[in-house]
């Protein structure tokens, strides 16, 4: 099976995929620390058989010599409208194409992969549960202002906490105008999506309103896969 998991920029994406991860191999729990026995051993029937993938952008533009995500993006539209740069004309549906092979690949070995990949709900086959987190650009700001020289180093740069308020609703504005005019998707309908509010709920607990979900949706869920992948 397949859970895409999407949100703005800094919602916490790769912090839940990460949760249910380490939950699913029955690593203890880091943020809900009195999670109950039976949760635990709820996730303990997954070990061994979640894979996370969450190639994006800000994995492969230091290939093309980028450090900022958004003049990425920019130039990537730019290329897409103009020829120029050159180097990044179709970048776009390459790297598109190539997520959903490697997705594909991965599902033929593990019984969950987990995408956090932002336009996997669209652009990835046969997907089993679509989550979406929320949080506002103040709450985002409030995480990353504590946190940036853990989670997003990139972020660094930004001398105060309303510095970074701007540049998440900067990059919400450009991500919105790009995925629309780009793919026609409007990353906003989160309509048909199981939404959980990141800011209200940890990562783990909104591991554990993921896995609630995904058990209701499929109550018959076979435990075991046949050779499935080990990670190195």
């Amino acid at each position: 099976m397949v859970i895409t998991l999407t949100g703005m920029s800094g919602s916490g994406k790769d912090s839940v995929a990460n949760a249910f991860y380490r939950l699913s191999n029955a690593e203890k729990p880091k943020y809900w620390k009195d999670m109950p026995e039976e949760y635990r051993k709820e996730f303990a029937k997954f070990k061994g058989k979640v894979k996370l993938y969450n190639k994006t952008f800000r994995h492969v533009m230091g290939q093309y010599g980028y450090t900022d995500v958004k003049d990425f993006s920019a130039d990537i539209q730019k290329a897409k409208n103009t020829g120029e740069p050159s180097e990044l004309v179709g970048f776009d549906e390459q790297f598109d194409d190539m997520v959903n092979k490697e997705v594909q690949e991965l599902r033929k070995r593990y019984l969950i992969v987990f995408v956090t990949n932002r336009l996997g709900p669209w652009k990835i086959d046969d997907v089993n549960l679509k989550v979406a987190l929320k949080k506002t650009p103040e709450q985002r700001a409030e995480h990353a202002w504590l946190h940036r020289n853990e989670d997003r180093p990139d972020l660094m740069k930004f001398e105060t906490k309303q510095d970074l308020v701007k540049y998440f609703i900067e990059r919400d504005n450009s991500d919105i105008k790009r995925y629309k005019e780009v793919y026609n998707i409007d990353i906003t309908d989160i309509s048909d999506f199981f939404v959980i509010d990141s800011y209200v709920n940890d990562p783990e607990h909104s591991a554990w309103m993921i896995l609630n979900k995904l058990e209701e949706k499929y109550p018959n869920i076979k435990y075991e896969v046949d050779n499935h992948g080990k990670d190195n």
